[in-house]
C-alpha cells in the first residue's frame, strides 16, 4: 500500500471535514442564540421554558417551565415536580454519593448514556467539585446538561445551558442554550468555535437541498 503525499493527505482531510458538516447540518438542534437570562441569587432564581423561551420569577407564571437555576448561597437546579423525566447533569452514579452538577466539557454528548444520571431537585454546582469538572469562575465555559419533558410531544429531550459566572456562583447568567428536537437523542454541548462550524454547516446543508 503506497504512502499519501501531501496534496492528497490534505483532500482527504477536507473530505471528512465536509462530510462533518453535513451531518451537523442535518441534525435537528434548536439554539437560542445569544441570551442574557440572569439568574437572581433568591430562593426563586428564574423559571425557564425551552421550548418557547418564556422566564420568570415563579414557576406558577411560566406555564410549562422545564428548569429552574436558584439559590441565595451557590448555583441550585429544580426541574418540575418528581418524575423521571427531569433533572440535570451529574456523573457517576445514582449512587455514588456525588452531589454536585458536572461542568461539562465541550464536546461531551448529553443523553441516556453510561455514566451519566440526571438529578431532578435540588442539585448544586461547585468550585470545587466534583474532581475535573468544576464550575469557573469569571468565565462563560460552564455547561449544564439537562433533560426534559416536551408538553407537545409528550417526550423526553436533552439539551444543555450556557452559563457565564462572574466572581461567585451567586452572579450567574445564562448566555444560551439549546436542545435536541429530536426526541430521546443525545445532545453534543458546542467546543469552542462551534458556531462558526454551524454557520459553514449551515451553508453545506443549503447547497445540499437545492441541488
Amino acid at each position: 500500500m503506497r504512502n499519501l503525499n501531501r496534496l492528497e493527505s490534505y483532500a482527504l482531510a477536507a473530505t471528512a471535514v465536509t462530510a462533518s458538516l453535513v451531518t451537523s447540518a442535518n441534525a435537528a438542534v434548536v439554539t437560542s442564540g445569544p441570551v442574557n437570562i440572569v439568574v437572581p441569587a433568591t430562593v426563586d432564581g428564574v423559571y425557564l421554558n425551552v421550548l418557547n423561551g418564556a422566564t420568570g420569577s415563579a414557576g406558577t407564571g411560566v406555564t410549562g417551565w422545564d428548569i429552574n437555576p436558584y439559590s441565595s448561597t451557590t448555583l441550585s437546579f429544580n426541574t418540575p415536580a418528581a418524575t423521571d423525566t427531569g433533572g440535570v447533569v451529574r456523573l457517576g452514579s445514582a449512587t455514588s454519593g456525588n452531589t454536585n452538577i458536572a461542568n461539562l466539557a465541550g464536546g461531551v454528548l448529553v443523553g441516556n448514556l453510561p455514566g451519566m444520571w440526571f438529578s431532578t431537585s435540588f442539585a448544586s454546582a461547585s468550585t470545587t467539585a466534583p474532581v475535573g469538572r468544576p464550575f469557573v469562575l469569571n468565565s462563560s465555559n460552564n455547561f449544564v446538561g439537562f433533560r426534559f419533558l416536551n408538553e407537545t410531544t409528550n417526550s423526553i429531550h436533552y439539551g444543555y445551558l450556557r452559563f457565564q459566572i462572574g466572581a461567585a456562583l451567586t452572579n450567574r447568567t445564562i448566555i444560551e442554550y439549546g436542545y435536541e428536537n429530536v426526541a430521546g437523542a443525545s445532545i453534543l454541548v458546542p467546543a469552542p468555535g462551534a458556531v462558526a462550524l454551524l454557520g459553514v454547516a449551515g451553508l453545506v446543508g443549503t447547497r445540499r437541498r437545492r441541488s
